[in-house]
């Protein structure tokens, strides 16, 4: 019969500590992994959203000149920020001239196109603008005029849990 050492063994079967290390190195692991998100920055406060797959954002408002209602439902995913959708009921000052159908009322056009990682919109309180990301409404006709930007980022989940919601 063979013998073990006690302090050899000890060392060995140290499971509470060796837990506690695994543990913890698992945890810091975790909040290094990236996390794609977009940051939305509008009236001195910056919010951060998380995104696996796709998130949509809907923009309702009323056109400033034409006073027709525009709808454009983009999508953001890690390539970018794409426009999906736009809806809008009249023509004229700087709105489409093409469509692919009417429907409900409203000339349609579906371009699925890439407008890049960060989109910058300003509205005035004539435009009634109302803005959705995924499905917490952030904007909803603000009496005061609105510089509102979209941007992706990857960063750490650690990163991500810190900068939550800031007020600038």
């Amino acid at each position: 019969m063979t013998r073990v050492p006690l302090l050899s063994s000890i060392r060995l079967f140290n499971r509470r500590g060796d837990t506690k290390r695994f543990l913890f190195l698992l945890l810091l692991i975790f909040l290094l992994l990236p996390i794609n998100s977009l940051e939305v920055n509008f009236n001195n406060t910056i919010e951060y959203f998380p995104y696996f797959n796709e998130l949509p954002i809907t923009i309702k408002y009323d056109h400033s000149v034409e006073r027709g209602e525009v709808i454009e439902i983009l999508e953001v995913n890690k390539r970018g920020v794409y426009v999906l959708e736009m809806r809008w009921q009249n023509f004229g000052a700087g709105l489409p001239e093409d469509f692919t159908s009417i429907e409900d009322n409203y000339y349609v056009k579906r371009p699925n196109k890439c407008l890049g990682k960060s989109l910058t919109y300003w509205f005035i309180p004539l435009n009634n603008v109302e803005i959705k990301v995924g499905d917490r409404t952030l904007l909803y006709h603000p009496n005061s005029e609105v510089k509102i930007s979209f941007t992706l980022e990857t960063m750490p989940i650690i990163e991500f849990l810190l900068r939550g919601q800031k007020v600038g």
